[in-house]
């Protein structure tokens, strides 16, 4: 009986350690994801999908239209910067196309990257930087050489040399088959599909050159306060060709996309308290049982001398036995699902010295908490009364 209790109350302790030890280790994935520099700056940048009312793309020229579209955007109250781009950081999903070097020793070398149309202001609005080369025009000459900017990380990638004035081709389609290189842009991560994948190989092409309807459109604010749906939609409503079909802002769209990790972090830490709870409540039922039945020996033990301090310290040893036999089993767990763990957290080590201790502790306290009150039961019983207990 008392020795099945102990074996099925270690068992539940190991489970209790590995659910604190993997709610703490989900908790600072999230953490980490959020304080990690992305390299966009979010701070009220807003981002919304336009859409053509009926008949808006009827005999229109998209190059001026979106000139118009911009420059009324610009001039709107406390907005700093506004561009256009065929994505959405952190809400469309990335689609990746064979990117290679056409001359030079790296001419073999051929890599995926995420090809998105941008305007001349979206390294502002977005908060990147132009590392080197220069930047797209406003206005890009059908009849000039086709050029593209990219990611610090692809520039790396292609061979590893100088790429600024190289050719490369995107794709498989004829359209991008001989675009120069004219700048290499800061490195961004407009994706958190995969958090750990903190290197993004993007070719960015000018929309300039290439307009196209159904754009999402990014904002700037001079206060950090995203601009107003109501002002964003007016602007875009009153050109007559288009509506905002989807408002939001980076901040929100970062949160959505870490809703799942956040979720498992929730889930994790629920399941965890509960267990923690549940050990509680059996050792305060195992060390209960345990002083009643061995009142009598306790009465002995009394008369004889025994100090109220040392009878404590007979039923805390009965605690410490089965919490360090949980301990040692969640240890083993641990161990055994760290590569499970390991594929749902982000920047950070599963075998975390600091938190098991932490852990470890927690339980202990909480063991120590539920021992008390049989405990002190124990060195309260009246040495005569315990000889005459059946």
């Amino acid at each position: 009986g008392t020795a099945v209790q102990k074996i099925l109350l270690s068992a539940q302790i190991a489970l209790t350690l590995a659910l604190v030890v993997a709610s703490g280790l989900f908790t600072s994935s999230i953490q980490h994801v959020y304080e990690e520099n992305l390299g966009v700056g979010i701070r009220g940048l807003s981002e919304s999908s336009l859409s053509p009312l009926a008949g808006g793309y009827g005999g229109w020229a998209p190059g001026p239209y979106y000139h118009q579209l911009l420059q009324k955007i610009q001039n709107l109250p406390d907005v700093q910067s506004a561009s256009l781009g065929n994505f959405a950081p952190f809400w469309t999903m990335p689609f990746e196309e064979p990117v290679a070097m056409i001359e030079g020793a790296s001419g073999q070398t051929e890599v995926q990257a995420q090809p998105i149309l941008i305007t001349d202001q979206f390294v502002r609005t977005l908060g990147l930087r132009l590392l080197e080369g220069d930047g797209f025009r406003a206005s890009e000459e059908q009849s000039s050489e086709p050029v593209a900017l990219i990611s610090e990380p692809l520039a790396r990638r292609l061979g590893g040399q100088r790429v600024i004035g190289s050719h490369i081709r995107v794709g498989t389609g004829e359209q991008f088959q001989h675009l120069k290189v004219t700048g290499i842009i800061s490195n961004a991560q407009f994706s958190l599909v995969n958090p750990e994948d903190t290197e993004a190989s993007i070719v960015y092409l000018n929309f300039w050159r290439y307009p196209t309807g159904y754009p999402w459109v990014f904002v700037k604010t001079i206060s950090g306060l995203p601009i107003s749906s109501k002002i964003l939609r007016a602007a875009v409503h009153s050109l007559g060709r288009e509506y905002v079909e989807r408002y939001s802002t980076a901040a929100v769209e970062k949160d959505s996309a870490l809703v799942e990790n956040r979720l498992l972090a929730y889930l994790s830490s629920a399941f965890a308290l509960l267990g923690l709870c549940l050990a509680a409540v059996g050792l305060f039922g195992l060390l209960s049982y345990h002083v009643v039945s061995r009142t009598n020996e306790i009465g002995v033990r009394m008369a004889l001398g025994a100090a109220r301090s040392q009878i404590r310290s007979l039923v805390v040893h009965q605690v410490v036995r089965v919490v360090l036999a949980g301990i040692v089993g969640g240890s083993l767990m641990l161990a055994g699902i760290g590569p499970l763990i390991r594929s749902f957290v982000y920047g950070i080590g599963v075998y975390d010295w600091r938190l098991l201790c932490l852990a470890i502790l927690i339980l202990l306290l909480t063991s120590i908490l539920a021992a008390w009150i049989p405990a002190q039961r124990a060195a309260s019983v009246e040495p005569l009364a315990a000889l005459r207990h059946n």
